[in-house]
């Protein structure tokens, strides 16, 4: 009975000490005009640890509403946008340098799949998925263009320079060849990757990475 009244005093002081300091940091905000504290979404960056898994990163923009949960390794240069889920609760989730994940991105992992295929995350470097996609224990290889909407489910594996194009899914298991474009549900080839189709890539990872950048700046320029 001691023990359950302690533990309710300590919820209720805990409650009344974090909703307090969150009113202070409010009116500090209010009187210095910074416009943080009007963000819809919570303003401070999730690194949530699970356990003795910590997520991690190098230097790189992670927006102030994505979340890293569990075994999340990032490289640098890499960008996690907006209300991107970065989930390595189950399995390890590794991200290599120079890689964007687009807003409302989830790239998860399961706790289950046949022998010899790997149940973590890998997605190498220079990789550019674009916005609302869903990534489940995959391995996806350098140079890797993956566009808006599309699925990638488990076991799959993406090989060097291949693009899927939006609203593309691709099957448990399946292989995507290196340098080839599939689209469709479930994708299928449509053609071999062009000279114009890379400069195309190249561009939207460019531009992808400089908006990051003058996100990056704006933030720290309201004080984050």
């Amino acid at each position: 009975m001691l023990i359950a009244s302690v533990k309710q005093l300590r919820m209720i002081l805990g409650k009344a000490l974090r909703e307090t300091g969150q009113a202070i940091d409010r009116a500090g905000s209010s009187m210095t005009r910074d416009v943080a504290y009007m963000e819809r979404y919570s303003r401070h960056r999730k690194l949530m640890p699970l356990d003795q898994l910590w997520p991690s990163h190098g230097k790189s923009f992670i927006a102030p509403n994505a979340s890293l949960i569990g075994e999340v390794l990032v490289g640098t240069n890499c960008a996690i946008m907006y209300g991107a889920v970065l989930r390595g609760d189950i399995s390890a989730l590794r991200i290599d340098d120079n890689v964007i994940i687009g807003e409302n991105t989830i790239v998860q992992t399961v706790g289950l799949l046949p022998d010899g295929i790997p149940k973590s995350v890998t997605i190498a470097s220079g990789v550019l998925v674009e916005p609302h996609c869903s990534l489940t224990s995959c391995v996806v290889d350098t140079g890797v263009w993956i566009c808006t909407g599309s699925v990638v489910q488990q076991g799959a594996k993406l090989e060097q320079g291949c693009i899927l194009l939006p609203g593309s899914v691709v099957s448990p298991g399946f292989t995507v060849p290196a340098f080839s474009v599939f689209g469709g549900s479930p994708a299928k080839m449509v053609r071999d990757v062009s000279l114009k189709d890379l400069e195309a890539f190249q561009d939207a990872l460019k531009k992808a990475s400089e908006q990051a950048q003058r996100n990056d700046e704006l933030l720290t320029s309201l004080g984050h």
